[in-house]
């Protein structure tokens, strides 16, 4: 599975996602990213996480009822590793 996010920036700084819920023990934060694809508009780029052997995140929710789950949210934000930095969430 590759995953994008689109951003308004020229930064090249690379990011990182993180996954909040209540389901899990913390937040879960993937590596960086590992490319890049840029827009045909101005100052607009993607963060790109390509396929790589290892999973984009080892996600485990601390109660494994499917019922409970089901009701449950993910909050994912887009950080920059100079700073931890928030684009969203």
């Amino acid at each position: 599975m590759e995953c994008n996010a689109k951003i308004a920036t020229s930064s090249k700084t690379n990011f990182y996602m993180e996954f909040h819920s209540a389901c899990f023990e913390g937040s879960v934060k993937t590596l960086p990213n590992n490319d890049w694809k840029q827009s045909a508009e101005p100052n607009i780029t993607w963060p790109v996480w390509k396929p790589t052997r290892e999973p984009l995140a080892n996600i485990r929710p601390i109660v494994m009822e499917e019922g409970y789950l089901e009701k449950q949210h993910v909050l994912i934000m887009l950080k920059s590793t100079e700073g931890d930095e928030p684009y969203g969430g």
